[in-house]
This record gives C-alpha cells, sequence and structure tokens, in this order.
C-alpha cells in the first residue's frame, strides 16, 4: 500500500459510523417507538397507564444520574468499554421488558434503558465527535444524532406489525422486544469491536488536532475554573428551561391540535403530523451545518427564534382556516426548534467551555436538561388539571424559552469576550516563556 493510499483512509469515518449505529439503535430503536407498546403492555398486564407513566420518570433520573458523573466514568473506564457496558445495560433493559409480569420489573428496566442510553446515546456521542472530529464537528454531530430519526422511523415500521393487536396476540408486543434485544447485541458487539480508542486516549486526539481545528473548537477551560466563570450558572439555567420547555410541549402539542381543531378536522391534524417526524429527520444536520457555518450566536437565534413563533402559533390553533395554517406552521418548523435539547446542548458547551474538560461540563449540562424532560410533561399536564387547557401552559413556555432566548444572547456575548481575553492571555505567556528559553 502507498503512502498516498495509506493518508487517503481515515479511520475517524469508521467511528463516525459508530456512533451513528449507537444513536440509531440506543434513541432510534430503544426511545422513539415507546409509545407504540403503551397499550399493549398496559391493557395484557393490566396496569393503569397513570402508574405506567413513572417507566418514563425512572428512567429520565437514570439518565440524569450517569450524565452528572459522566466525567468521572468516562477517565475510569474509557470510552470503548463504556460503549460495551452501555450496550449491555439496553439488552438487559429489553430483556426486562420481554418479560415483564409486573410493573417493577418495567420500572427496573426503565433504570437499565435510562443507563444505556446515557452510555451510548447522546452524550457520549457528542463527546466522541467533540474529540474526533474538530473540522465541522456541527455537521458531523448533527449527522450522527440525525439518526434517532432515521431509525426511529425504520423502528415504528418494523414493531408495528409485530406488536400488533393486543387482543389477538398478547405476545406481540413480547416479540417486538425480543427482536429489539437482538438487534442491540449484534450492533453493541459490532461497535465494540470496530470503535479504537484515540492513541494516548481522547485527549491526546484534542491536542493533536487542535492546530487544524476550524470553527468555534478550541481548548477551553478546566472544570473547576469554567464553574467559577459568571456565565457558568445562567447557562445551566438556560439549557434547564430549554430541557423543560422542548420536552414538556412536544409532549402536549398532538394533544392540544386535536382538543382545539374540532372533530372534522382531526384526520388533517394526524396527517400534519406526519410532516413534523419527517422534518426532525434533517433538523440535527441543518443545525450542525448552521453552527458550522455561521457560529454559536446564529445558531442559537434561529433555533430558539422558531422556538418562541411555533410555540405562539401552537397557542392559537383553532379550527377556524387561520387556526389550522398555524398547526402546519407548528407541525414542520418546531423541527428547528427541537435540536437545542440535543445537539445544541453539545455545540453550546464546546463553544463556551472549549475541550478541556468538555465530557465534565457536558455530563452535567445534559443531566440538567434531562431533569428539564422529567418535570416538563408532569408540570404542563398540572397546568390542564388546573385550567382545563394546555393554552395556559403553552403561553408560560413561550415566555420561558424568550427569557432563555435573551438570556442565552448576553451568555455568548460575555463568553465570547472571555475567549478572547484568555487566548490572549495564553498566548502572551507563551510567548513570555519562549523568550526566556531563548535568553
Amino acid at each position: 500500500m502507498s503512502e498516498l493510499t495509506k493518508k487517503k483512509f481515515d479511520y475517524t469515518w469508521v467511528i463516525v459510523a459508530c456512533c451513528f449505529l449507537m444513536v440509531g439503535t440506543s434513541l432510534g430503536f430503544c426511545s422513539s417507538p415507546k409509545q407504540l407498546f403503551v397499550e399493549a403492555v398496559t391493557e395484557v398486564l393490566d396496569i393503569p397507564r397513570s402508574v405506567y407513566a413513572l417507566n418514563t420518570t425512572f428512567r429520565y433520573a437514570a439518565v440524569a444520574a450517569i450524565n452528572l458523573f459522566f466525567g468521572s466514568i468516562l477517565m475510569k473506564l474509557g470510552v470503548r468499554k463504556m460503549i460495551a457496558l452501555g450496550f449491555a445495560s439496553l439488552v438487559l433493559s429489553n430483556i426486562l421488558y420481554a418479560v415483564a409480569q409486573s410493573v417493577w420489573v418495567i420500572y427496573a428496566g426503565a433504570v437499565c434503558l435510562g443507563i444505556g442510553i446515557a452510555l451510548v446515546g447522546s452524550t457520549t456521542v457528542s463527546y466522541i465527535i467533540h474529540s474526533r472530529c474538530k473540522n465541522n464537528v456541527g455537521t458531523v454531530l448533527g449527522f450522527c444524532l440525525a439518526a434517532n430519526g432515521f431509525c426511529g422511523a425504520i423502528a415504528m415500521k418494523v414493531l408495528a406489525p409485530i406488536i400488533g393487536d393486543h387482543t389477538v396476540n398478547p405476545n406481540g408486543y413480547r416479540n417486538a422486544y425480543w427482536l429489539v434485544t437482538a438487534i442491540l447485541t449484534v450492533v453493541g458487539i459490532l461497535v465494540t469491536i470496530l470503535y479504537k480508542n484515540a492513541p494516548g486516549g481522547e485527549s491526546a486526539a484534542n491536542a493533536k488536532k487542535q492546530k487544524k481545528a476550524r470553527g468555534n473548537v478550541w481548548e477551553g477551560f478546566a472544570f473547576d475554573e469554567a464553574k467559577r466563570k459568571s456565565y457558568f450558572i445562567p447557562t445551566a439555567v438556560c439549557l434547564f428551561l430549554i430541557g423543560f420547555v422542548l420536552s414538556g410541549i412536544n409532549g402536549i402539542s398532538l394533544v392540544h391540535m386535536k382538543a382545539n381543531v374540532g372533530a372534522a378536522n382531526q384526520d388533517f391534524i394526524v396527517s400534519v403530523w406526519a410532516f413534523h417526524s419527517l422534518a426532525l429527520m434533517f433538523s440535527k444536520f441543518i443545525t450542525g451545518f448552521i453552527y458550522d457555518k455561521r457560529g454559536l450566536r446564529v445558531c442559537f437565534l434561529i433555533c430558539q427564534g422558531t422556538a418562541v413563533i411555533v410555540m405562539t402559533a401552537l397557542a392559537l390553533v383553532n379550527e377556524s382556516t387561520l387556526g389550522l395554517v398555524l398547526a402546519v406552521v407548528y407541525a414542520i418548523f418546531s423541527s428547528l426548534a427541537l435540536p437545542m435539547e440535543t445537539v445544541g446542548v453539545s455545540l453550546a458547551v464546546g463553544d463556551i467551555f472549549g475541550s478541556h474538560d468538555y465530557a465534565k461540563i457536558l455530563g452535567l449540562m445534559t443531566s440538567l436538561v434531562s431533569v428539564g424532560f422529567a418535570v416538563g410533561d408532569p408540570i404542563m399536564n398540572a397546568v390542564y388539571d388546573l385550567m382545563g387547557s394546555y393554552t395556559v401552559a403553552i403561553w408560560i413556555a413561550v415566555a420561558a424559552i424568550a427569557t432563555a432566548s435573551v438570556g442565552f444572547q448576553i451568555i455568548i456575548t460575555v463568553a465570547h469576550k472571555d475567549r478572547e481575553k484568555t487566548l490572549a492571555e495564553r498566548a502572551a505567556a507563551a510567548a513570555a516563556a519562549e523568550n526566556t528559553v531563548v535568553s
């Protein structure tokens, strides 16, 4: 093999393919189709849906707990062992779901699911891509996280007929879980074999590629230094609000539309919602691309500005022609807001705090977003119980996301000024040290 041929092969693309498979299986097959199982599981096992819904709470609690210690787990295990453990946890989760005869086994499966998703899902993939793919990191990360929508669509098509009618085949949903278990096992073994840690560790890869980096990737701060920055806590609060609002609104939007458009327009709304799912497949890639081309400020301005507009449209949906148009606006364009809770968090942490302690800071921030996920839907529904409508909850969400939007623009301004100052000080210190050595 010639030297030129050797240089052309870049194993980074194998790593990217592994990341795509990790997201596609952990989120696309384990999370996206979860609504398909609700009716069958609750009816066959005779479990009230409100009790079964705690399954989601246990899942997000596990995700938040693992992400809180993500940096420490990464340092102790390394990426490859962490991936293997994550897939093992996902496999165990689906086995527990498949054999469960009581809600407590389902809750145990939810905890395993949360652990698995935290170890091989978007947080780990974000860390890997941020470490390995310095050039166009946003576009590559967006491509990998888009696997959720792509594989989720496949999972829905494959699993729905297997689950079938639970009154005819009460074991259909169990067979679907066994199929997912088999897929996870095969993909987990494949990814664990193909994944290679960077020589000297991921931090070594960072140092090696730093000189060639483009865009907003930079060395950044150690965690102890980062947490003393004036914009650290405001960043955490804004990211929590993003998780809280987007998760809560996404959980009630279709129900709110159906309740306000009248019986004659129900089929129309369901058809429109199909475009929402399709648009989500491309939105994460587009968000990453915008980040690479225009930077974090423009990226978040577009995503958060869109969120304010589409949520306002959602609040005004009714059975008039204008109301139906607003429903279409929400269904299609809300896909540009939702990436903030996934790819947006990863890009914001890397841009604001840098690569030095990226895993530790990302884990903490993602944990707060997960807490937002866990409380968003219950609070939105509590407002409905009090008011008899989701409209008030949606207006509260509009105010919250607007506040987060303004807050993030201020944070970005302060953080970028601090970065310029820090880089100038480090350059001056390096020059002074070099002059001392020469002397």
